[in-house]
């Protein structure tokens, strides 16, 4: 091993482009590799841009100059995960706070947010998935995420051995924290998704454990299915159903926000959707993940309960009456009389 890389101490008068390995190296330990390879692309980004900047010297105008730039080449959410990387690393070393009043998040477009979907959209969105053959694994994979919180790239991963329909289980042996790795219990609409996709993956070869519950198969005419692989996703049929449906720009990942806000409109407790969704108990999920719908919203004002008695007059003296009907008529209004009388427009 190198003195470089046992050497992972940071200091203010050090260049972002020697600050920022070190400090991502210590952070390795505590990320899944998917978050480290993420992490490292973000940095390569920063460093490309800072890297011979002294960390003291960073000001909130760099990132502004920053943030503009990129706006050219990638998306909102792209640049604030680049950011994020800067202020990791001046916070390490206590020069962020000196720029944090002064810095700000780029607003992401409505794409970028997590979205649910109303009882009625949900409704076209099922009616649509079921309603072309090409588009069963995309159904399929859309009523398992929408019951259990699985996102799309932890059900792509799902092999034979995950499954446990017998005691209506799913496992997540990977994911990008430790918190994720979990078990999801079934309810009777994912129990039925996934016995069916179980079945489809026996029809194409899948046999073993640890073989994929949707097998690859490249897009040649006559390719055999392998199911050692698992299937790059099912994207373009998505896109498809989701046009057909009315509901173009709805992503995929918006079906796990839509289970968070089903458990937490029920009144589940906080700790249990982290569990089922695969969040630390001190995590932000149910302020990221849960969108109270309008429904919901209306529900929740009905169980408040602040009387509105009928009052015994309008409120409203005969010198106010008075004013108003004057400024309606354009003329100054009478001055009212008394040690702390004036006149204040209604």
């Amino acid at each position: 091993m190198s003195t470089d890389e046992i050497n992972t101490s940071i200091n203010l008068d050090m260049k972002m482009s020697e600050a920022g390995p070190r400090w991502l190296r210590t952070r390795k330990v505590f990320m899944a590799q998917l978050t480290y390879v993420r992490a490292e692309k973000y940095l390569r980004r920063v460093i490309g841009f800072f890297g011979a900047l002294p960390l003291r010297e960073i000001t909130a105008d760099h990132i502004r100059t920053y943030q503009e730039g990129r706006l050219q080449e990638a998306g909102a959410d792209c640049i604030n995960h680049e950011i994020s990387q800067v202020k990791q690393i001046l916070t390490r070393v206590g020069a962020w706070h000196a720029i944090e009043d002064d810095y700000q998040r780029l607003p992401q477009r409505a794409s970028e947010i997590g979205q649910v979907l109303t009882e009625e959209e949900k409704s076209r969105l099922i009616e649509a998935a079921r309603s072309r053959p090409a588009w069963r694994v995309a159904y399929l994979a859309t009523v398992l995420s929408a019951n259990t919180t699985l996102g799309p790239k932890e059900i792509r991963h799902l092999r034979l051995g995950d499954l446990d329909i017998d005691n209506r289980l799913i496992w997540i042996r990977r994911g990008k924290t430790a918190f994720r790795q979990r078990n999801v219990p079934l309810n009777d609409d994912a129990a039925a998704a996934a016995k069916l996709l179980l079945e489809r993956a026996k029809l194409l070869g899948a046999t073993d454990a640890e073989h994929f519950l949707l097998p690859f198969r490249s897009g040649t005419r006559g390719a055999t299915w392998d199911p050692s692989q698992p299937v790059k996703g099912w994207r373009s049929a998505w896109r498809s159903l989701t046009r057909v449906a009315g509901l173009s720009g709805k992503r995929f990942y918006d079906l796990r926000h839509h289970a968070i806000t089903e458990l937490d409109e029920h009144n589940i407790s906080s700790r249990t959707i982290k569990a089922i969704a695969g969040h630390s108990l001190s995590s932000r999920l149910i302020e990221h993940y849960s969108h109270p719908r309008l429904e919901a919203r209306r529900r929740a004002v009905e169980l408040i309960n602040f009387p509105c008695l009928e009052p015994q007059d309008s409120g409203v003296s005969a010198q106010q009456q008075k004013q108003a009907r004057a400024m309606l008529e354009n003329q100054a209004p009478e001055p009212r009389t008394g040690t702390w009388a004036f006149w204040r427009p209604l």
